[in-house]
């Protein structure tokens, strides 16, 4: 039996790197990764623009496949939601399953969109950036539609505006 279990909540870089690092440190340590993603830790840059694109799939953005995981022994729930984090007893609760206990914690989450209500917008008219179904379900809107509003002139809103434009 493992000595302590490190568990990361997050499918991200953050997340496939700390694997990766832990697992250099240590190789006995049981590792936890919780995700609410349905996929395994993948790069998120390429989501805006070459997935966006065509000239590279969702699948190839993940860091490392199932095999890495299984053969360093991490346990993975992924498509999971964490619903209680009890600092205080060490234990998680997800989808109101049986708790996982922890000796260490890594919240590797990264930020959230802002949701924004638009008036004269139904909700499955406006489209949010951060994973890869929500990048899939952009691409399949724009191929039907004529039209888009990006809000926001930040690094990613005009990496899309531009690989949306090329479409």
């Amino acid at each position: 039996m493992p000595e302590k279990n490190i568990v990361i909540l997050g499918g991200g870089q953050a997340a496939a790197n700390a694997i990766k690092a832990i697992r250099n440190l240590d190789q006995s340590c049981q590792v936890t990764l919780v995700s609410e993603e349905i996929s395994l830790p993948y790069e998120r840059p390429p989501l805006s623009k070459k997935c966006i694109t065509g000239e590279k799939t969702l699948e190839s953005c993940i860091f490392f496949d199932q095999e890495f995981y299984d053969s360093h022994n991490i346990e993975l729930h992924l498509d999971r939601k964490v619903e209680l984090v009890d600092f205080h007893n060490h234990q998680l609760l997800i989808d109101k399953q049986a708790p996982i206990a922890f000796d260490q914690l890594l919240i590797a989450t990264g930020s959230k969109n802002r949701v924004l209500e638009i008036d004269g917008l139904a909700s499955e008219q406006i489209h949010y950036l951060r994973t890869m179904a929500e990048s899939q379900t952009i691409v399949n809107q724009a191929k039907t539609g004529n039209r888009v509003l990006i809000v926001g002139g930040g690094f990613i809103g005009m990496e899309l505006a531009a690989s949306l434009r090329s479409l």
